[in-house]
């Protein structure tokens, strides 16, 4: 067992992790298997109107970001296949940008920190 703060050590020492705030297991694993599953999906929309209703229950997205018309989608699986969503919404560009676990870190502790450019989060 390992404790640290240093995620990049954390990375590189465990096949399996759990991260802990104020005393409770947020986020548990094995790392390549949270690094396959979890990715940012950017769709770049021609103009800020960005019809959001499909997305917002959605069980795959984790986290939902505007900011302008850039909408960012943290997704928990299936990136492919909200990509192709986000297209069919008229996005003119999408790409899909894995995360390293300490993104994956960040995202599962920042729940209650969130900005103001933050459309929804789960």
């Amino acid at each position: 067992m390992l404790s640290s703060h240093q995620i990049g050590q954390v990375e590189r020492a465990a096949d399996h992790i759990a991260v802990l705030q104020k005393g409770r297991v947020i986020l548990a694993g094995a790392v390549d298997d949270m690094k396959s599953d979890r990715k940012i999906v950017e769709g770049i929309f021609p103009s800020e109107t960005i019809a959001l209703d499909g997305l917002r229950r959605d069980a795959r997205i984790e986290r939902l970001d505007q900011s302008g018309r850039i909408l960012r989608l943290t997704v928990t699986a299936d990136g492919g296949g909200l990509a192709a969503m986000l297209s069919q919404m008229g996005a003119q560009s999408v790409r899909i940008v894995d995360l390293n676990l300490e993104d994956i870190f960040l995202n599962a502790v920042a729940h209650g920190s969130q900005t103001a450019d933050v459309v929804e989060a789960r």
